[in-house]
């Protein structure tokens, strides 16, 4: 999900890089598109360090179940027992 809002987020700044400057012409008609190209690409990338964050945590909580109980844990269940 975050290839894919990587992907989107660079779609985004090529439209917004490759959008010509507004003429005389044609500010009334496209004055926001760039303002909603950026609030866009704002969330997007609100959204991968949300995500980006989630993934650190569930690692981190892995890796710590993956391991040998840290000695407090260990003292505790032996005395359980």
């Amino acid at each position: 999900m975050t290839d894919a809002l990587e992907q989107k987020i660079a779609e985004l700044r090529g439209q917004l890089s490759a959008r010509p400057s507004a003429g005389e012409d044609s500010a009334d008609v496209n004055q926001d598109i760039p303002s909603d190209l950026s609030d866009r690409l704002e969330v997007f990338e609100k959204k991968i360090q949300e995500l980006t964050d989630e993934a650190a945590a569930w690692k981190r909580k892995y890796e710590f179940l993956s391991t040998d109980a840290p000695s407090a844990y260990q003292a505790q269940a032996a005395a359980e027992k």
